[in-house]
């Protein structure tokens, strides 16, 4: 019996009034769905942009970049360190390719001479690859 009066103690009292309140779960599902599907659109179009409006990448994702010396520096301590005699080391010939500056892979290739387990010289080839990223 919605919006009649009612005996309370002996009183009559009138219906309470419900008061509209707005809650997480009065707001319509179709809403909620149809702001997480703008919100992702608009991330999209404008939140992962690397290239300006030249059409060049932009310059916030740069790293340091090694240059070729360091490189083939690094390469040389990398090959150092998987040799049984490091000292016997003789490099022939050796060449790299240094990472642009958006942090892509350095390569050092060597052909290269050194003593063996049995005291004999081997010649052998080493391709060695890293990723330069961020903060290497």
């Amino acid at each position: 019996m919605k919006g009649e009066w009612v005996k309370i103690d002996g009183e009559w009292q009138p219906p309470k009034q419900r008061t509209p309140s707005r809650n997480a779960q009065d707001v319509p599902v179709g809403v909620f769905i149809a702001v997480v599907i703008i919100a992702g659109v608009a991330f999209l179009f404008l939140g992962n942009n690397t290239e300006n409006r030249s059409g060049r990448r932009s310059t916030k994702n740069q790293v340091a970049v090694p240059n070729k010396y360091e490189v083939l520096a690094i390469g040389r301590e990398r090959l150092e360190a998987c040799l049984r005699d490091p000292d016997s080391l003789q490099i022939i010939e050796e060449s790299c390719v240094v990472p642009d500056r958006y942090g892509d892979e350095a390569t050092y290739a060597a052909r290269y001479r050194a003593k063996n387990g049995f005291g004999g010289y081997v010649e052998d080839i080493r391709l060695d690859a890293w990723v330069h990223l961020k903060g290497d």
